[in-house]
């Protein structure tokens, strides 16, 4: 399904799983356990900073946000909704669910 704009065409986005379980497995927990309803986390990677993986982190952050922003989303706790994603900055903004 694709949405026009202005007189452009926009192609429907699409992600890749596997890149998606790839992110996940490389993000570092992420700490939630702010006493806020609304506070932000910058995010990190558990791989080893001259490995491979470490590398890969990195260009799927900067590349591949769609797929990145689905991990996090992932990997967050039910009572933890994803508000916004700086991917310049590496910020995510959360907030707890009421």
């Amino acid at each position: 399904m694709s949405k026009k704009f202005y007189n452009q065409q926009l192609k429907a986005q699409r992600l890749s799983p596997l890149v998606v379980s790839y992110v996940k497995s490389l993000l570092a927990p992420i700490d939630t356990d702010n006493e806020r309803s609304a506070f932000t986390v910058r995010l990190n990677t558990n791989a080893d900073p001259l490995s491979r993986d470490y590398r890969a982190f990195w260009k799927y952050q900067s590349k591949f946000t769609l797929e990145f922003v689905k991990a996090l989303e992932s990997v967050l706790p039910r009572n933890v909704r994803l508000v916004q994603y700086d991917h310049l900055n590496n910020i995510a903004t959360l907030e707890r669910k009421s």
